[in-house]
């Protein structure tokens, strides 16, 4: 019998190597048709307004910024000749308690099985969504393991999901980060579950591409999910039953699934976004107050990548109030968090508190009473002339500070918003601050909630430039938003997924 191999070269060696070169020929035909394909499509995408990078962990971004930097529909000049508008709106689930839905992440590009989609993944009480956000279908919804008894106390939040997330951060790119996403393979979604476990789950049917993963090892309220340079990583909030409060990482190469943990001693996990990441990998977490050891109760601190050893800290005698954000600037790796003391501290990641570890590198003149920044999560970006900005919610509104160059980068109070009462953490998108009213956690928030109101701001002045009216039913419960390719994402108490935004033309 002679092989399909053997007639080739045969047919090559006796006629020439006709044969090989069609094939060769049919190869780059192919490929050239393929490629031509690609571009045409990414043609259509942008020519229909597609672009920006996909939102894919809490915060946007391994550095929790909270910033989109370009948008191709969303901008100050956009909203003034188009106002944004609710696109769509979807019940997902009737939530008890603080099991709100999580902030979602996007898979703005993939070939599935249906075409061309743009997805968004969040999750609920003990469920992950897929929603096919163009056309604001139920892609699949798959439901992962229940907490039962006591240990369901402890699972209070929502699924924390999260995408692929690089550690560095990525250069504005076309829709997605660049045209393509394959048949999803790099594209998996990771959630951990109510009992402490990984999934890694096809984002095309939402079955678990690999074994589930041993995470915390027990229930517990996880905030901040990513998934980088195949670790998850995320914070166990305070805690509860036999998970203790702080950091834990689950390495899953080649399913090796070996877990690491960084205990808080009791400490309270700050913030609703988790650790941040500097560029090298290192991961900070900020604390609020403990009940009992204090090693690290009101502090910042940087861990290692994947062991999570403790490699440095600065500690306050207040409690942080927000998730830490990582940013560039002067040659530094700064790091900067909200304290109850009403206070932006900014950090040198190289020393984050001295050789006493209680000295900061910066840290704002007091801009709000004690105990009236909102636990939550902050943003910042770069301005004009690449000034660095920082918005931190407050009970008086949003506070946005100006961080100066320089050796000693004193933040500075430049607006606060008006009209914006208890919003939650706000983000940025092409130069316009979105955030909502009536947005702060649900835990130690006003009995009486009114539906929450989204406000869309100019960066640099904080004048308003567009608000949601009474779109929108109920109100945040702290869930901090998302965006990006046109749209603004917005959960509520309720169950309810809002899309805000430019409609797409088609």
């Amino acid at each position: 019998m002679v092989s399909g191999a053997e007639r080739s070269e045969a047919l090559a060696t006796r006629g020439g190597g006709a044969p090989r070169n069609r094939e060769k020929t049919i190869k780059m035909r192919l490929t050239a048709t393929a490629s031509l394909f690609v571009l045409a499509v990414s043609g259509i995408i942008h020519a229909q307004g597609r672009g920006g990078g996909a939102w894919t962990t809490t915060g946007g971004d391994a550095q929790r910024t909270g910033w989109v930097r370009t948008d191709p529909r969303i901008s100050k000049e956009a909203i003034g000749k188009a106002p944004l508008q609710l696109l769509w709106k979807r019940q997902l689930e009737k939530p008890a308690g603080q099991r709100a839905l999580s902030q979602p992440v996007m898979l703005p590009n993939i070939i599935s099985y249906k075409g061309f989609k743009a997805l968004a993944f969040l999750g609920g009480a003990n469920t992950v969504y897929s929603l096919d956000y163009d056309l604001n279908r139920l892609f699949w919804q798959r439901s992962l393991g229940t907490a039962a008894g006591a240990a369901a106390e402890c699972a209070a939040g929502p699924v924390a999901v999260s995408r692929s997330t690089p550690v560095a951060p990525a250069a504005p790119a076309g829709r997605g980060g660049g045209f393509g996403g394959g048949r999803g393979g790099g594209n998996n979604v990771y959630a951990v579950s109510s009992t402490g476990m990984v999934h890694a789950l096809n984002p095309q049917t939402g079955e678990d591409a690999n074994p589930p993963a041993k995470f915390t090892g027990g229930a517990a309220r996880i905030a901040g999910a990513v998934f980088i340079d195949n670790v998850v990583y995320g914070a166990a909030v305070e805690t509860c039953g036999s998970v203790a409060s702080g950091v834990y990482a689950v390495d899953l190469a080649e399913n090796k699934n070996t877990v690491t943990s960084w205990d808080a001693k009791g400490a309270r996990i700050a913030g609703a976004a988790g650790p941040a990441f500097a560029p090298d990998g290192t991961v900070i977490v900020a604390t609020g107050a403990s009940a009992g050891d204090t090693t690290f109760a009101n502090a910042i601190v940087a861990l290692e990548a994947r062991t999570l050893k403790a490699k440095d800290w600065f500690t306050a005698s207040t409690p942080f109030t927000s998730s830490p954000i990582v940013f560039s600037q002067d040659g530094q790796t700064r790091v900067a968090a909200a304290n109850a003391d009403g206070s932006v501290y900014v950090l040198d990641l190289a020393s984050l508190g001295g050789s006493d570890h209680k000295t900061p590198l910066a840290k704002s003149t007091a801009a709000a009473k004690a105990g009236a920044f909102l636990a939550g999560a902050l943003t910042t970006w770069e301005g004009e002339g690449s000034s660095r900005w920082i918005a931190v919610p407050s009970r008086d509104g949003i506070a946005a500070f100006r961080v100066p160059a320089g050796n000693t980068p004193v933040p500075e109070l430049v607006w606060t918003s008006n009209g914006v009462a208890a919003p939650g953490p706000p983000m940025v998108l092409n130069g316009v601050v979105l955030a909502v009213s009536n947005g702060e956690p649900i835990a130690g928030a006003r009995v009486e909630r009114k539906p929450s109101v989204l406000y869309a701001l100019d960066a640099a002045t904080g004048k308003a430039l567009w608000n949601s009216g009474n779109a929108m039913t109920s109100f945040v419960p702290g869930v901090p938003l998302s965006g990006g390719d046109g749209q603004v994402y917005v959960v509520t108490a309720d169950g309810m997924l809002y899309a805000f935004g430019v409609p797409l033309e088609h």
